[in-house]
């Protein structure tokens, strides 16, 4: 009986140190969310952003030697970030606007744009949302 009340002790301890490890993981993933959030904006995409992105992103793939599309494929990068124009609403803190492009689909992958702070450097793969996609500047 004594053994019994021992092993509901142990388990009650298990889970109260579980639950804490869960909310120490869920604070890290909080803070790393805020992190991301401070680095972009997105809001959607004017129609002449949608427009500009598109044709930028066409005109960048089709000009793209055989041995980069290679390069892309081997590295398994699916997604381009192309930069679009500004909008009224692009915030004053923006550097550059961009949008992401699949390159399997050639299209654009959302009528979503992000607004970076601090963009990547040209050749770069950068998180935005769920997409890593490599920065290509205005695909020139």
């Amino acid at each position: 009986m004594r053994f019994q009340g021992l092993r509901w002790t142990a388990v009650l301890a298990a889970v109260v140190l579980l639950a804490g490890a869960t909310d120490t993981l869920g604070w890290n993933n909080l803070s790393r969310v805020i992190g991301t959030q401070t680095m972009l904006i997105r809001q959607k995409a004017t129609k002449e952003q949608i427009k500009v992105a598109q044709t930028r992103a066409v005109v960048y793939f089709a000009k793209l030697p055989a041995e980069k599309k290679t390069v892309l494929k081997k590295k398994k990068v699916r997604y381009i970030a192309v930069d679009t124009v500004r909008s009224k609403t692009t915030s004053p803190k923006a550097k550059k606007t961009v949008m992401i492009w699949d390159t399997q689909t050639a299209a654009l992958v959302s009528n979503d744009v992000y607004d970076l702070e601090a963009p990547p450097t040209v050749g770069q793969t950068a998180k935005f949302d769920t997409y890593a996609a490599e920065y290509v500047g205005a695909g020139s």
